[in-house]
């Protein structure tokens, strides 16, 4: 049944694309060495930098080097 997709309307997907951002971070994590600190860095400015002009999306296609999975 997906009568809550009803009343949750666009919050309900911000957060499965919050699970898709979260799953391609950590598999590339994963690939480039879990606690590297320059992988920390990386992922530090490419993501969780203060001001960005970039979107969310740009920003994981920095750090995980391809398209959203």
């Amino acid at each position: 049944a997906f009568e809550h997709v009803v009343s949750y309307g666009p919050l309900y997907y911000t957060y499965v694309l919050a699970h898709v951002f979260a799953h391609n971070i950590v598999d590339s994590l994963r690939m480039k060495g879990l606690l590297d600190p320059q992988v920390g860095k990386t992922l530090e400015r490419a993501i969780f930098a203060p001001i960005s002009a970039k979107d969310c999306e740009k920003k994981l296609h920095t750090f995980i080097g391809k398209k959203l999975v």
